[in-house]
């Protein structure tokens, strides 16, 4: 084998990053050759054909850090030609290094170094550092300064489905309300690798064990900073350090049997919020959200039952019309399996067969347990709510169930949306509560009486590319404050209808949707470009319209009609030309209960679900504040 001047470690310039493992029995100072040696043979005969050896090079020990090392050629066929003439030849190296406890493996290029982990896998000698242990030394309680964020939540038009944070300490800069449902695969952190005390910065793959600092200068540097990264693990790793707030944790192992207990809120995805859908798809989860009440029942263990009202099949041979599902979630080592069935009782539901095609799509539904967990697309993930107490504004509205239907969110024939039905005194939906009582109820002080020039309209926005549920526009001087005297007030409502029409169970998922619509679209709530945005919609007849008339509401304009340049509600519109105004956000759940929420609040320990809600709902409030706007939310007293 002819000896090259790759081979002479005087030449190495090595990138420091390194596959970390540990051994199994560290080497002793006699023995750490033969071992570097017992782990580089297979690694250079487990190469692919278009790889092979070139040469060892020769390094030596330093500062307790023994080393072994070879380099490759891989020769491979350039993209942009046929010519087999022209071949692409390239070098990397291999470099071995040990040091106490710890073995470092430096490969410089990505491809060959998936080979080496897939064979140092099968090693026995060796394994993995732990990737918590890695997080736990390397980036908890030290400054983050960059955040490779993967979502942990299913597709939503609404979130990102990956993003890059950068900052001096991204611990404060994130977002509970956006953020928790991402996790960090990657990061960089600060990290005092420096025997001087200067802060480095070196970057961490917890999964894949896999932490890189920067470039060497030399072979000899390369050792010293692997000396000064396991001399900071070793003395970080033995301290138990507070994980990173607010993201999510993606479980590389599925839970232990026992310590997975209580599911609640199973839901599908929001048809609406998800783009790509195939058609039958999307029209089975439409059907869903239009036809069936799902109400999650946990247990001690992982499995749960699904008790479930069907609108057009009610379950005869049950009192109370329910259809029942049975879900198994059995706990692997490495996957985790579920599957479903129906109680002795249910068997014959007609929708089944479309419920089951769902289900059976784990991308398509979540679970969450009380004991932490989420099971989301397949995959555990771990999410820490931080906040115990709420301390904003909750309504207590009183639904009267002859009146109104808190499961339906808005009038529907099948799928399709009547609108002329909205307002109506025979519809029971929550569109028409917020009609007939809902302005009334949020803002009892500036409902009446009305002076002369005072207005309030009331502008059905549900749509493609909505603003919010009802979007209002009210001048009265009811609103003026010492610190705002502005008579002027924004008020944009989202509703939710509720899971379920009678019982009223802790809500966080409900919340979690409509709290992050009411959140993302802040920004259009300012002035003027709402009005002017708002004029232009009215005029093209997108939205239903009315007008108060200091006691109830009057249509002003039915569905796709549109209203004249010369109506006087346009002229109103001006008065909203820039100049200060009051902002509200009103969102409307009414599936959780008010009273049991704030019971629930006062408990001690306050209980995960109560945890969960708080911890959206404070987020949800900061974020309003953040954009002058007043967070109101209406939950049910039943």
């Amino acid at each position: 084998m002819t000896t090259s001047k790759g081979a002479n470690a005087t030449y190495l310039r090595p990138f420091a990053s390194f596959l970390l493992y540990e051994w199994d029995t560290p080497p002793t100072a006699p023995t750490v050759a033969a071992a570097l040696a017992g782990l580089q043979a297979p690694l250079m005969s487990t190469l692919p054909i278009s790889m092979h050896v070139v040469d060892g090079i020769s390094v030596k020990k330093l500062a307790g850090v023994a080393a072994s090392a070879f380099y490759v050629v891989h020769h491979s066929r350039p993209a942009w030609t046929n010519d087999p003439s022209v071949v692409d030849v390239v070098h990397h190296a291999v470099i071995l290094l040990s040091y106490k406890r710890y073995l470092g493996v430096v490969v410089s290029d990505p491809g060959l170094r998936l080979i080496v982990e897939r064979e140092l896998a099968n090693h026995s000698t060796v394994k993995k550092l732990d990737s918590d242990e890695l997080e736990n030394a390397l980036v908890r309680e030290t400054p983050l300064r960059t955040l490779w964020l993967r979502s942990a939540h299913r597709p939503n038009r609404r979130k990102a489905d990956s993003k890059v944070l950068t900052g001096q300490y991204l611990q404060e800069a994130l977002n509970p309300l956006d953020d928790r449902t991402f996790t960090s695969p990657s990061m960089r952190a600060e990290a005092q690798l420096n025997p001087v005390g200067k802060a480095s910065v070196v970057g961490v793959t917890t999964q894949r064990s896999y932490v890189w600092l920067g470039p060497c200068q030399s072979f000899a540097e390369l050792q010293n900073v692997f000396k000064s990264l396991a001399d900071y693990l070793t003395q970080r790793r033995s301290t138990q350090r507070k994980a990173i707030p607010v993201l999510a944790k993606a479980l590389a192992k599925s839970p232990k049997v026992g310590d997975v207990v209580q599911a609640f809120d199973f839901s599908f995805l929001a048809s609406y919020a998800i783009a790509g859908l195939d058609q039958p798809t999307l029209a089975a989860l439409e059907d869903t959200e239009a036809d069936l009440g799902i109400d999650t029942v946990g247990s001690a263990g992982q499995d749960f039952l699904l008790a479930i009202t069907d609108a057009k099949h009610p379950n005869s041979q049950c009192p109370q019309g329910l259809w029942q599902v049975i879900v198994e979630v059995k706990l692997g080592a490495a996957r985790t399996t579920v599957s479903a069935s129906l109680s002795g009782t249910s068997a014959g539901w007609p929708s089944w067969g479309m419920f089951k095609t769902l289900f059976d799509q784990k991308h398509l539904w979540s679970v969450w347990y009380e004991s932490g967990q989420t099971f989301s697309d397949g995959d555990w993930i771990w999410v820490d709510p931080r906040n115990s107490a709420y301390e904003g504004e909750i309504l207590s509205a009183v639904f009267d169930d002859k009146r109104w239907e808190v499961s339906q969110e808005k009038p529907l024939q099948g799928r399709s949306v009547q609108w002329d039905d909205i307002g109506n005194s025979t519809d029971r939906s929550l569109f028409s509560w917020w009609v007939h009582e809902g302005y009334a109820f949020c803002f009892p002080s500036v409902k009446s009486p009305f002076s002369p020039g005072e207005f309030a309209l009331a502008l059905c926005d549900d749509g493609a590319g909505e603003i919010g549920d009802f979007i209002m526009l009210v001048k009265h001087a009811g609103f003026a404050t010492k610190t705002n005297p502005s008579s002027l007030a924004v008020i944009v409502v989202h509703l939710k209808g509720a899971a379920n029409s009678k019982k009223r169970a802790m809500a966080p998922k409900q919340y979690e949707e409509v709290l992050g619509q009411a959140t993302k679209n802040l920004s259009w709530m300012y002035l003027p470009d709402l009005a002017k945005g708002l004029k232009q919609d009215l005029m093209s007849g997108k939205n239903l319209l009315w007008s108060w008339n200091g006691q109830a509401f009057d249509r002003v304009l039915q569905h796709k009609q549109k209203l004249a340049k010369s109506a006087p509600q346009l002229k109103l519109l001006d008065a909203f030309n820039g100049r200060r105004a009051h902002s509200f956000v009103i969102v409307v759940q009414p599936h959780q209960d008010a009273d049991d929420f704030i019971t629930a609040m006062a408990q001690s320990p306050v209980d995960y679900k109560t945890r969960l809600l708080t911890t959206l709902l404070c987020a949800a409030h900061g974020a309003c504040s953040g954009s002058s706007a007043t967070l109101k939310v209406v939950m049910s007293k039943t």
